[in-house]
């Protein structure tokens, strides 16, 4: 074989010949074949077919945080990661939950696409408690990422897993591992239900293998799920905190997460790749004898692609095809090879490459265009992946039988291991506070040489859940070829359910006192309508996709040397101790000095190493603990006074038996205990009654000190608090006091951050029936509408948005439109239903006009909309043969402008009139306006309450009754706007300001199998559809101005656009007046005390379910607001009970990939005792608590109005006694 490139043609029994790469561009012409455009005439295949390579594209970025929760005193670390786009300019935004975001400045990637950043820091000033959302972006905006994370009040509680959690994929690995999970199903690799979840690792309390019962719960966080538990727990005596088992989780979506419940306090741990979403199995190959399917969630029955944790699954394709493949996966040459199985001619192939742009090139694979039966082609493949198209034409009889040529084709995304390797060495044991120093090694993959390398090292507690920057790479590389498969493919129910299986007998595994039986109960899965098991996974692809197996990467089994002053106090505790970038020299290798933290237990330290399209994690643990000693306590972030709370206190002395004394803040005489042998672990009860700080002193027998360790305890005292006042502006002049801040935005999109990925998030929660599909479609059409016209932020979701509508619209056509009975199917399999026409015809209306209502839009998704319209000409011909009146069923009319319908009253009839129609006008000013009484409401309960109220009287469809107040006022605000009638002001007033902040898109939430819950009330998309109404009559006009006065000094003008106009008044007051509709926030800073607004019957109420709890159990703490508030304007500020610990807030909500997008949990082995909550238009609140340590304590809820600081109100938690 001769090489002249990478391109290799093999020709069975003779000489090979390689022929360069030529690049080339798509043709037009001719007919669309498949992936190909061909010129039937000539049997010539001519290039890719029109919107092959556009669907392909890769936004490798990753923006993360090194914690998901801080203290108020600690540095916020902001990690960006573009490792194919060096020396990229980028910008930040920072901003809390409802303030206005500010710029955190303009930066620039390293060389090699990383930046570390601290973005806050509370060693010069405490943090606001609160919610917070950074974003990134390129200069010119192809670019986003996003991370979100909460500033609460916390400490770091005893439980923690010893191990990273390792991504495998079979029970032999698992049970080699020391840590590890996967899952399995027996309906299939990523099928939404049916799956059981595979765990292992140790649990450890102070750092100390636990003993003990312990509960095992799983929970789910998809969206409407919200953190509920995902199926049944498991209890069992654990012995050495050995923790194995297959849990349920069936009959859930995830993203899942794992809970242990010891009396000691509860770990977690969230597997970010676990929910319904990423686990779904994409098809990435066609035309070959095997099937190639990919996911990124680990799954039993597939290959991990090594250093990637991205999966494959290898099926039976068509035998008769003509084209064999292998492996959807490169070795570590980056080399894949195509084997042709019939003789054929005419033969072309073409490759597509990712780009640092995002985008992939076309590059046609040149060789002699005849291949025969038995001979191979060999190509390189570029990372991550790269697809593969081939053709050619083979001799066929046809019905006539006569010879012809016909046109077998194939294609592939084919994956490439990582092309790095890394080595981490860190000590095995090393003293509290004391340096050590971490070495880092890295190499190419395939040489074995020495490879310099940057990469971001973070060293934290391991009780810190922290998120690896690889993780949003992984996630985005799932985005690309998941976009891409769903234009390239058909539907498949990858639901679960129509798989006959046993989920009791499946499922319901115990955990049990050995490896063995766990596995077996495993085994016992794989049993069920799965293909046989895969053999064992090799060692060397272990080492590949995890450095933790790699020779040498092991810790050191050398402590640290540094000498120890068993005299200092340790002080404190420090989570995050190290997090910067890192890069290895020309050998390859790099020393980094790192300080430990004060507290004992183990820290781990992560390096992520990344270049190009390339990344590999590598994971070191090191116990940090004094020689000869340790004592370590646990206690609440706050003590409140009066509190009787018993501290978890640890001892050991190493060599014998020793002395421990503690004194100090709490403790009304020093206690002296005696430490057995061993060590031991205590309860010392301590009585809040001021700050101060508990000193816990260890001594050997003949007094010699061990060790030291003091903690602060202290009451809940004075914290920073933000009022903001928003205002829609009428176009007059705004007053505003001195010390404010204030931002002036063109338009409420501006405001609505993390929107997009909000709706997407629910989208992707739901069940795809007809009417889901269609209304996603729907709602994905005004999205692309608001980010065409500059009213939304698309949060970096564009492409995926792209692929959704394409999909289900592509699919409604092929799979659900019933070609029999001209209707739509609720389900494949299912017969034509006219009411679900009905729904989808809607639907598709509102794809059509909105993208039709953009030029560029309409252009670019030309093919959906001509689809779109044909299943909708299709769709009502056939209801109104049928004679189905779409007005009563759907409220609309096919054709009208406008479309929608609005049940009025006319001389004491029900009729159906377009939003447009001036009856609506008249008879919403003239008779719902009154009755709701929008100007004296009180919030939008009460006029939830008037508007069912008015509903009932007015005798409107029952249909109608579930969309809401709100959305019945955008219904008819566009009405209002589009007849330029006077009271629209008022109305968009109201709108504006609730769905700012509510920050509530008012979608159903989760899988319903009923249909009709899907179509309505949609707000936000109501909302965005007047806003481009709004746009549609500003088209090429200014956003407006924004015109600041001040005593003595000339007016200042700025303009508004799409950046809001930010000024402050700390030199005095001014006036400023802006465009009418724009919106204003004024911000207030000032310190708060709890105690100060103490009163004992308030405008708000709290209540609890119980006032007893056990050290890990669960209950729910109720703050209900008097029903004159209006909700959107508050928020409560919470001092837990000094003996529990917040779960989560109950409002919640994740994205597919785990990270919070309001709302707030505990993660890890944290404990979170102070947290400041939003009401978000609901009058009651929920907080979900967990005891955390014994005692007895009372806590406060501090209810304060958004905007007015006149109104806060402080209210007692009563008593809650922890066991």
């Amino acid at each position: 074989m001769i090489r002249f490139g990478w391109i290799v043609v093999t020709i069975a029994a003779a000489v090979g010949l390689v022929v360069p790469v030529v690049a080339s561009q798509i043709m037009s012409g001719g007919e669309t074949q498949g992936v190909f455009q061909v010129d039937p005439g000539k049997k010539d295949i001519t290039g890719l077919a029109p919107g092959v390579a556009e669907r392909f594209s890769l936004r490798f970025v990753s923006v993360t945080v090194d914690q998901p929760t801080f203290w108020p005193n600690e540095d916020v670390h902001l990690k960006v990661a573009m490792p194919a786009r060096p020396m990229e300019k980028i910008k930040a935004t920072l901003g809390r939950k409802d303030a206005a975001p500010r710029d955190l400045g303009e930066f620039t990637l390293n060389d090699g696409g990383l930046l570390v950043e601290t973005i806050m820091s509370g060693a010069k000033k405490p943090l606001e408690v609160g919610e917070y959302r950074v974003e990134v972006q390129t200069a010119d905006g192809s670019f986003k990422g996003d991370a979100t994370f909460a500033i609460v009040e916390g400490s770091l509680g005893a439980v923690s897993f010893a191990y990273e959690f390792q991504q495998l994929t079979n029970a032999q690995a698992l049970e080699e591992a020391r840590a590890g999970w996967f899952l399995g199903n027996a309906a299939g690799v990523g099928a939404r239900w049916g799956n059981g979840l595979n765990v292992k690792n140790e649990l450890r309390v102070f750092n100390k293998p636990f003993d003990g019962r312990v509960t095992l719960k799983t929970r789910c966080m998809l969206p409407g799920c919200n953190g509920c538990e995902a199926g049944p727990s498991i209890e069992y005596t654990m012995k050495k905190g050995e923790l194995a088992s297959v849990l349920d989780v069936g009959g859930h979506s995830g993203p899942f997460e794992l809970e242990v419940v010891t009396d000691k306090g509860n770990v977690r741990n969230l597997f970010g790749r676990s929910g319904h979403v990423e686990r779904q199995v994409s098809l990435i190959s066609s035309g070959f004898t095997n099937l190639f399917k990919a996911t990124v969630a680990p799954y039993e029955n597939t290959v991990a692609v090594p250093g990637r944790d991205i999966y494959l699954l290898k099926e039976d394709g068509d035998k008769n095809a003509a084209f064999e493949l292998g492996s959807a996966m490169t070795g570590d040459d980056g080399a894949a090879k195509i084997t042709a199985k019939a003789d054929l001619e005419g033969v072309k192939a073409w490759r597509l490459v990712p780009k640092a742009d995002g985008g992939f090139a076309v590059e046609q694979l040149s060789m002699s265009g005849t291949l025969k039966r038995g001979d191979d082609v060999t190509f390189s493949v570029s990372g991550p992946y790269s697809f593969v198209a081939i053709g050619g034409w083979d001799m066929k009889e046809n019905e006539e039988k006569k010879q012809e040529k016909v046109l077998r084709q194939a294609w592939a995304m084919i994956f490439t291991p990582s092309s790095l390797r890394v080595k981490l060495d860190v000590p095995k044991q090393a003293g509290p506070e004391k340096n050590i120093d971490i070495n880092i090694e890295t190499f190419d993959r395939s040489s074995g040489k020495p490879r310099s390398v940057w990469g971001i090292l973070e060293v934290f507690d391991n009780r810190v859940a922290n998120r690896s920057p690889k993780d949003p790479l992984i996630s985005a590389t799932g985005d690309s070829f998941r976009n891409a498969s769903a234009g390239l493919s058909r539907w498949e129910d990858q639901t679960g359910i129509r798989v006959r299986r046993s989920v009791s007998r499946v499922m319901s595994a115990p955990p049990a006192p050995s490896m063995n039986a766990v596995f077996s109960a495993k085994k016992e899965m794989a049993d069920m309508d799965v293909s046989a098991a895969p053999a064992p996974m090799a060692k060397s692809q272990m080492a590949m996709g995890g450095a933790a197996l790699m020779p040498g990467a092991s810790p050191s089994d050398e402590p640290s040397a540094e000498a120890e002053n068993p005299e200092a106090v340790r002080q404190g505790e420090k989570k995050v101790v190290f997090c910067q970038l890192v890069k290895t020299d020309a050998a390859g290798r790099a020393k980094v000095g790192v300080t430990m933290p004060p507290q004992s237990g183990r820290c781990k330290a992560r390096f992520v190493a990344m270049s190009g399209f390339d990344y590999l994690e590598s994971i070191g643990d090191v116990d940090v603990g004094r020689r000869g000693g340790n004592v370590e306590v646990s206690a609440p972030s706050m003590l409140l006074k009066n509190a009787e709370v018993s501290l978890r206190v640890f001892a050991v002395c190493e060599g014998g038996a020793g002395k421990l004394k503690i004194s100090g803040t709490g403790l009304g005489t020093p206690v002296t205990l005696d430490v057995p042998a061993g060590g031991k672990e205590f309860l010392v009860p301590v009585v809040g009654g001021g700050s101060g700080e508990l000193l816990a002193e260890l001594t050997k027998a003949d007094g010699t000190v061990v060790d030291r360790r003091s903690v602060a305890i202290r009451d809940s005292g004075e914290f920073p608090v933000t009022f903001t006042e928003l205002i829609v502006s009428d176009g007059s002049k705004i007053d505003v006091p001195r010390n404010r801040a204030v931002s002036v935005f063109a338009n409420p999109g501006q405001l609505l951050r993390g929107m997009t990925a909000n709706i997407v998030t629910t989208m992707k929660s739901w069940f795809g029936h007809s009417e889901a599909l269609s209304a996603m479609a729907a709602i994905d059409a005004m999205l692309l509408r608001s980010f065409a016209e500059g009213l939304l932020n698309d949060d970096g979701l564009r492409s995926t948005i792209k692929a959704d509508i394409e999909k289900a619209v592509k699919d409604l056509d092929e799979t659900f439109f019933d070609t029999r009975t001209k209707l739509m199917r609720p389900y494949p399999g299912l017969e034509g239903n006219p009411i679900w026409s009905v729904w989808v015809l809607k639907n598709l209306l509102q794809v059509s006009n909105t993208l039709s209502g953009n030029a560029a839009l309409k252009a670019e998704f030309a093919g959906t909309i001509r689809v779109a319209g044909r299943l909708s000409e299709d769709l009502t011909a056939e209801l109104g043969r049928r004679k189905v009146s779409t007005e009563e069923v759907g409220l609309f009319t096919p054709g009208a402008a406008g479309g929608d319908l609005v049940p009025v009253v006319v001389d004491g009839k029900v009729i159906y009139r377009a939003v447009t129609d001036s009856a609506v006008v008249n008879w919403f000013v003239k008779e719902m306006m009154p009755a709701l009484d929008i100007p004296n409401s009180p919030g939008f309960r009460e006029l939830d309450e008037r508007f069912i109220r008015n509903y009932d009287t007015y005798r409107f469809l029952r249909a109608f009754e579930r969309t809401g107040s709100l959305y019945y006022l955008l219904l008819n605000a566009k009405a209002l706007y589009l007849q330029k009638n006077p009271s629209f002001d008022q109305v968009f007033r109201t709108i504006a300001r609730g769905m700012i902040l509510t920050g509530e898109p008012g979608l159903i939430q989760g899988p319903a199998m009923l249909g009709g819950v899907y179509g309505a009330p949609q707000t936000v998309v109501k909302f965005l559809d007047l806003l481009v109404t709004m746009a549609k009559e500003k088209a090429g006009k200014p956003a407006g101005d924004v015109v600041i006065e001040a005593v003595g000094k000339p007016a200042e003008t700025l303009k508004l656009g799409e950046k809001p106009v930010q000024f402050t008044t700390e030199a005095g007051e001014i006036s400023f007046t802006a465009a009418k509709h724009a919106i204003a926030l004024i911000e207030n800073r000032r310190p708060m005390l709890m105690s100060e607004y103490l009163t004992k019957t308030g405008f708000f109420k709290v209540s609890q379910d119980d006032a007893s709890i056990g050290v890990g159990e669960e209950r729910t703490i109720v703050v209900e607001l008097d029903k004159t508030l209006d909700p959107v304007d508050y928020y409560a500020v919470i001092a837990l009970p000094s003996v529990v610990s917040l779960r989560q807030t109950e409002d919640i909500l994740a994205d597919y990939r785990g990270q919070l997008l309001y709302g707030q949990k505990s993660g890890g082995g944290e404990r979170i005792q102070f947290v400041t909550v939003p009401f978000r238009g609901l009058r009651t609140m929920k907080l979900v608590i967990e005891g955390a340590l014994p005692g007895k304590s009372h806590g406060f809820v501090m209810v304060r109005h958004q905007a007015n600081p006149a109104v806060i109100q402080t209210v007692e938690i009563p008593t809650i006694t922890c066991r």
